[in-house]
């Protein structure tokens, strides 16, 4: 009676373990065949970027409100974040950084172009 009782309980705790791994959720692929890095220039690729992810809680006027008082409105603003390490750990969802933009996550293409444009030297071009 015991005996049955272990192989049931194991039984119970072996299958309960058990999940269906989805590939594509474990392995995600990034298509960087249409990410343009070629020339990565903040007028054209990065601000425009920050300013229809970001700027909906980050302007100068929302900020105080929405955006924790941290506006990226302007490259000033913008090039702060990036030399504190804020911009590239929050884009990036790291520990200890508040993960931007909260709902959806900034694609891989954008990540990859404001990663570029930061070891290129953050310039105002």
């Amino acid at each position: 009676m015991k005996r049955n009782f272990l192989i049931f309980v194991v039984s119970i705790l072996i299958t309960s373990s058990c999940y269906y791994d989805n590939e594509k959720d474990l392995y995600p692929v990034s298509n960087f065949n249409n990410c343009d890095t070629s020339n990565i220039v903040f007028s054209t690729m990065v601000l425009p970027t920050i300013n229809s992810k970001c700027n909906n809680c980050h302007s100068e006027v929302l900020a105080p409100e929405l955006g924790g008082h941290i506006s990226l409105e302007n490259y000033e603003n913008i090039k702060y974040s990036v030399d504190n390490g804020s911009l590239w750990g929050s884009i990036n969802y790291f520990s200890g950084f508040s993960p931007m933009p909260p709902e959806n996550r900034l694609d891989d293409c954008s990540i990859l172009q404001i990663e570029i444009w930061i070891k290129n030297g953050a310039k105002n071009d």
